[in-house]
């Protein structure tokens, strides 16, 4: 494995998946019963912007620097610029493992896999501090069967892969069914590359051939395809979306396309699955 995420962290598609992670989260955690949180490739849990990999191409100010860089914040990306406004000021940004072990109660329970040795170490370090949350170094998808259903019943699980191998779309469909056999009614969050239209649709099939339940796809595609192949389009799959999020879906993508436009083509949108 030779994806590091300190390469993009706080890009674009880092606004997009935190942002709807935090509208998930916000609303599950209005009930006072425990909840279950689990990350299945969590990296290194905070990322150093000043640091060599982030320098490389400072994909972050074309992400969380534009949100955050000037003027008021709008107010459909608010609750994800408080959550790391902070952070930024320290030159930082918080993965999403962070994120999770912050806003979890006492009584909630975060597990954030990491296969990655390298990446490992300083996620354990990050995580040590909070009680609620635990780091496991091992494959994520492997959590899908081991973990679910937790005995809160409730929570959310985030599925974001780095997509390094050519059958990680796959693994994800695979891993994905076991799960949903498992804990049908729990929420998920998956974030997809997009590259092809044709690969996205087929996990969209895939995902909607394996369950009856309600699923929508964020997409946000900031400019027309880029030359040094860099990504411009992504899209986050909400399979039992909190009510929150279904409602703030289509302000959200609209917000963060107009944002962080990297040229001409931006466009956001929400594809009703199922």
């Amino acid at each position: 494995m030779n994806y590091r995420h300190a390469y993009h962290a706080g890009n674009f598609a880092d606004v997009l998946k935190h942002a709807c992670l935090i509208v998930s989260l916000s609303q599950i955690l209005q009930k006072p019963a425990a909840a279950f949180f689990l990350d299945t490739h969590a990296g290194r849990g905070r990322y150093d912007l000043t640091g060599e990999e982030a320098q490389r191409a400072q994909e972050w100010r074309g992400g969380v620097g534009r949100v955050l860089g000037g003027g008021d914040v709008n107010p459909a990306l608010s609750g994800y610029a408080e959550a790391v406004r902070g952070d930024l000021a320290a030159d930082a940004y918080p993965g999403s493992p962070l994120l999770l072990a912050r806003f979890a109660r006492p009584v909630d329970r975060v597990i954030a896999y990491e296969a990655h040795p390298e990446e490992f170490a300083p996620l354990q370090a990050h995580l040590a501090s909070f009680a609620q949350a635990r780091a496991v170094q091992g494959d994520g998808f492997t959590a899908l069967k081991a973990l679910l259903p937790p005995p809160e019943r409730r929570g959310l699980v985030l599925i974001d892969p780095p997509f390094e191998a050519n059958d990680e779309r796959q693994r994800l469909c695979r891993a994905m069914e076991a799960a949903l056999r498992r804990w049908e009614t729990g929420q998920y969050l998956i974030w997809l590359p997009i590259k092809s239209y044709d690969e996205t649709r087929a996990v969209y099939d895939a995902l909607a051939a394996m369950t009856g339940r309600p699923i929508i796809s964020l997409e946000l595609q900031i400019g027309r395809a880029r030359s040094d192949g860099r990504l411009n389009a992504c899209c986050m799959i909400a399979i039992n979306p909190a009510f929150a999020l279904a409602q703030a879906a289509p302000r959200l993508v609209v917000v963060c396309a107009a944002q962080m436009a990297d040229n001409v083509g931006p466009m956001g949108r929400v594809v009703t699955i199922r």
